[in-house]
């Protein structure tokens, strides 16, 4: 049974999943991105192909920004602990 939770993000983050596992499968990459697509439908089944795209490019673009500003902090907090 699929979790209920109607927010994009947890759609393009089960989507993620989706894909990482179909790559550990050793499946190409149009066979995941198409198990991507539909565990997003899973959340939203009305959703285009690039609608799915957009919302898949926006989460990974700010998941990154996150994850850079992450490790820039931790820099700045390891960088002050080095100097004192």
């Amino acid at each position: 049974m699929e979790p209920i939770d109607l927010t994009t993000a947890h759609a393009a983050e089960a989507a993620v999943a989706a894909y990482r596992a179909a790559r550990r499968l050793q499946a190409s990459r149009s066979v995941a991105d198409d198990v991507a697509l539909a565990r997003f439908r899973a959340y939203f089944p009305l959703a285009s192909e690039s609608e799915y795209r957009g919302v898949m490019r926006e989460h990974l673009s700010h998941k990154r920004s996150a994850l850079r500003r992450f490790v820039r902090e931790t820099r700045l907090q390891l960088a002050l602990a080095v100097s004192n």
